[in-house]
């Protein structure tokens, strides 16, 4: 494995294998955060595991950790999908239970990492109290394509536009599983709030290039950025349910003159009082950037 040092960020080149004595087809588990129902991804054989996503509260990034020593994994990296705090800030709980585990994202996603979390931490501590983190915990950049877990190979893709810029998913063959981070949601509304018309506009094109690829693929599985607790969609599904969400969300805002009406338009398609905040702050943001 070559390291190549840019600036302060190593960053990691070819395909990283994670070895074990036998090949065995990968199990992956979902974990979803009680609050904010982002999602983390356990991938694990018989011995070793690689997390995706660490999710945002202490609590439960515990939880991803009580489950890695309930199962007696052995912890080999975790790699974030996108620079958002409610799938990053867990890192220091998980990174002070397996302090030798790599921490890994793509080049673009560790660099708006370390240009946005910064910001987010500002911005989150104190509302967070005892559940932010005591510290902020960097990906190292990984340009290669996979990863190797007990001899299976993991695909790692890029797409420059979800719900923030700058975004990855991976593919788990044996399983049939894709792990899309907060390209896709599933039955819960998406975050809008760090993206402008031009970029919701190319998220949506992205959102079919994914689909293209889980066609070929044959993935069966998807596991989306945040989803509802016990509530499982096909992929096609969780794809069409995102991309509705971003034209209804598109058609509020630009046939509203206040963001109060734009917020009454999307929350008759998704009447949930628990996730109103999330439209609030898209609209909000549309508005005050002046479009």
């Amino acid at each position: 494995m070559l390291l190549k040092f840019i600036g302060k960020t190593a960053l990691i080149i070819g395909t990283m294998s994670f070895a074990a004595s036998s090949v065995q087809a990968l199990e992956v588990e979902m974990v979803v955060g009680k609050k904010f129902s982002s999602t983390s991804s356990i991938i694990h054989g018989a011995s070793d595991a690689v997390v995706i996503d660490a999710q945002m509260l202490n609590s439960t990034a515990q939880m991803i950790v009580d489950d890695l020593k309930a199962r007696n994994l052995n912890l080999k990296a975790v790699f974030i999908t996108h620079a958002h705090p409610d799938h990053a800030f867990g890192l220091d709980v998980i990174t002070r239970a397996y302090p030798d585990a790599q921490i890994l994202a793509n080049p673009a996603v560790a660099q708006s990492f370390r240009t946005q979390m910064p910001k987010f931490l500002g911005f989150l501590s104190k509302k967070l109290g005892d559940q932010a983190p005591s510290k902020l915990i960097f990906p190292t950049a990984f340009s290669g394509s996979s990863f190797e877990l007990e001899g299976e190979k993991i695909e790692i893709r890029y797409l420059t536009q979800g719900d923030t810029r700058n975004t990855s998913w991976f593919h788990v063959p044996s399983a049939k599983t894709a792990i899309a981070g907060d390209m896709v949601y599933s039955n819960t509304p998406a975050w809008t709030a760090d993206s402008n018309p031009t970029e919701r506009a190319e998220w949506l094109q992205n959102l079919s290039i994914l689909e293209n690829s889980f066609n070929a693929l044959g993935v069966e599985r998807l596991i989306p950025g945040h989803i509802e607790a016990g509530d499982e969609l096909s992929p096609s599904e969780m794809i069409a349910y995102t991309a509705t969400y971003l034209n209804v969300f598109s058609m509020a805002v630009s046939s509203s003159k206040t963001p109060e009406e734009a917020v009454e338009i999307v929350f008759k398609h998704y009447p949930n009082p628990k996730t109103k905040r999330v439209i609030e702050r898209g609209v909000k943001h549309y508005f005050s950037a002046g479009h």
